[in-house]
């Protein structure tokens, strides 16, 4: 017997409420949750993820899925990146987010506080995408 969607939402969502930093770091890869501004900062991520997978339609076909999981973990990152600058650096410093590549989003960008909020972008975005991609792995299969 097939689970619900819905159960598996509010089941994944319950799982997600626990990872503390330390996993969620994991997930971001080659960061480390140290102190105040880089436990904040995942934390901030997750608590956004689980709010916008609270408001799924409940129908939508399963071809739809990813593309609109790509959305939210877009939304979810870009929400995420603090704006004041020593903010940036408190958190870029704090996540030891200098070993974390680009994937070429810094390309052309001249400012390194721009470079650091890019970064900080992709370490959300590998957070939302990574806990997302459990998601559509325990949905594969429910009515």
């Amino acid at each position: 017997m097939a689970t619900s969607k819905a159960a598996i939402l509010a089941e994944r969502v319950a799982q997600w409420r626990e990872y503390n930093p330390g996993t969620l770091a994991e997930y971001a890869g080659d960061v480390y949750a140290w102190h105040d501004a880089s436990i904040a900062y995942l934390e901030r991520v997750r608590d956004a993820l689980v709010d916008a997978v609270q408001e799924l339609p409940g129908s939508m076909p399963e071809d739809a899925w990813q593309d609109y999981f790509t959305d939210i973990a877009h939304e979810v990152a870009d929400g995420a990146v603090p704006i004041m600058t020593h903010r940036v650096w408190a958190t870029f410093a704090d996540l030891g987010a200098w070993n974390v590549d680009d994937e070429g989003l810094a390309e052309g960008e001249d400012g390194m506080t721009r470079r650091a909020m890019i970064i900080l972008y992709v370490v959300a975005n590998r957070v939302a995408n990574a806990l997302l991609a459990e998601l559509v792995a325990d949905l594969d299969g429910a009515e």
